[in-house]
Parts: C-alpha cells; structure tokens; sequence
C-alpha cells in the first residue's frame, strides 16, 4: 500500500498568539460534469465529510429537493442543518473517493470543507503528527 506525507498548512490567525499547522489537503469535488477546485482539513473528530453550502450551489445541488438532518459542532455552537448529496472527492495522489457529503451554511465562513470518518478515514490509514506537522495517509 502506498503511503503520501502532506504536510501541515500554516495559518497565522488574526489576533492569535502563535501560528497555527492543520492538515489540508487540495481536491475536487465532482459532481456529474462539475468541478469544484478546493481544501479540505483532515479532521478526526468529524463523522462526515461536510462542506460549505456555497460549494454545492456551485455545483448546481439544490438544498431545497432535500430534508435535512442536525448537526452537531462542525462550528456552528448548536444543531446546523446539513444536506446530503452523494459525489466524488478526486485527490490528486490518493485517487477518487464516491460518498456521500454533507453541505452546510455553517462552514460558509470556514472556506474549506472536513475531511471526516466515513467516506474518507473509513478507507485508509491516517496517521498525525504534530510533532512532523504532517499528516501520512496510507492508500
């Protein structure tokens, strides 16, 4: 099994003391013939792979022909409404991933979707260390 280091992104958070490292990854999200350039934060304590709202408007996904289900945390400091579509997480070393994504206004100011367990973590071995600030992900 293959297995890809990807370092830790640096982010110097307005009025934060210390510099912060979190594990981004770059991707695309393809649904049908749309494709949507974007971060994704590798995040142990997601159960889901979420994502703005923004992004499923730009991918033509229409809320409105859904039910929601609550969330919680994703940010949001109580229940967030998310809307599941299913689509295609495309890597550019770690291959294509068909699941089924949750969007959410909640994480409109985030900018970045969550890489979570199911559909992402549930098909690989990641492994963090702070110490590196690297994320390995074994295929």
């Amino acid at each position: 099994m293959p297995l890809y280091q990807f370092p830790y992104v640096t982010f110097d958070p307005p009025n934060a003391a210390n510099r912060v490292y979190r594990p981004i990854l770059s991707l695309q999200i393809v649904k049908g013939a749309l494709r949507l350039p974007c971060f994704g934060l590798v995040d142990s304590g997601a159960d889901f792979c979420a994502f703005p709202m923004s992004f499923a408007h730009t991918l033509g996904l229409n809320p409105l022909n859904q039910t929601p289900s609550a969330t919680f945390g994703a940010g949001s400091g109580g229940p967030a409404q998310t809307y599941h579509f299913d689509v295609v997480l495309e890597f550019p070393t770690l291959g294509a991933f068909p699941l089924r994504a949750g969007f959410m206004d909640s994480l409109n100011t985030l900018g970045f979707g969550l890489l979570g367990h199911s559909g992402f973590m549930d098909r690989l071995i990641v492994s963090f260390s702070g110490q590196q600030r690297a994320v390995s992900i074994e295929t």
